[in-house]
């Protein structure tokens, strides 16, 4: 994998950084999370890796955010970029950056129809119907009445190596993940606020493979 457009069929030339899979690998990816004060000073250089998203659905109509009296209206719905399928690094962080837009248009609006765009390996044990659970009208209208949604959800993940740990054509990256998620429970207002400065902050992390794109193997959060 290189930093061009393009996709590349040598297997030898995925190379980037060796791990171990299965359970020494990820938990060789936790250990990293622990992060040492030379780590901490690599974060700065990670974060001008571009993993903000910008490809909507903008027929949808005008966006109304959520407020503490009515949930969000007119969602944007994110769109599968193309250079999903590039076997690049650019490719990859379109990948991982999708995925994320597309957890926060779920928490935001409830519609579970964005997880049918997300694909799966087959050898995954995660699901679409696993990580985004339909909620039927019914639901969302006992939400509405107890007053029960997502009014805010910003996150911002900082890779804590340049690039991700490979082992073949698998590979796996951990984020330190900053931001705040603002909800309604019961007409309760909360806020949970994510540190990436944080020593005990979560970890987002990601293991996918490639076929004629990226797909998704597993995600967790730490």
């Amino acid at each position: 994998m290189n930093s061009s457009t393009g996709k590349q069929k040598d297997s030898s030339s995925r190379r980037i950084v060796i791990g171990t899979f299965g359970s020494a690998f990820c938990a060789s990816i936790l250990a990293a999370c622990a992060s040492s004060s030379k780590e901490d000073e690599n974060n700065q250089s990670n974060n001008s890796l571009n993993f903000t998203f910008d490809n909507y659905d903008k027929t949808r109509g005008t966006y109304q955010p959520a407020t503490q009296d009515t949930p969000a209206k007119n969602v944007p719905y994110p769109l599968e970029p193309p250079t999903i399928r590039n076997f690049t690094r650019e490719g990859l962080v379109a990948a991982i950056s999708y995925w994320e837009a597309c957890k926060k248009y779920y928490a935001l609006s409830g519609d579970n129809s964005v997880a049918k765009t997300i694909n799966y390996h087959k050898s995954s044990s995660s699901s679409p119907a696993g990580n985004y659970p339909k909620i039927t009208d019914a639901d969302k209208d006992k939400m509405i009445e107890s007053k029960t949604w997502t009014i805010q959800l910003e996150r911002n993940i900082i890779p804590i190596t340049t690039d991700p740990i490979q082992n073949g054509n698998l590979f796996c990256w951990a984020f330190k993940l900053e931001g705040k998620h603002q909800y309604l429970t019961n007409g309760e207002l909360m806020t949970k606020n994510y540190s990436s400065t944080d020593k005990d902050s979560n970890k987002v992390i990601y293991q996918l493979t490639y076929t004629d794109r990226w797909v998704l193997i597993y995600n967790f959060e730490t």
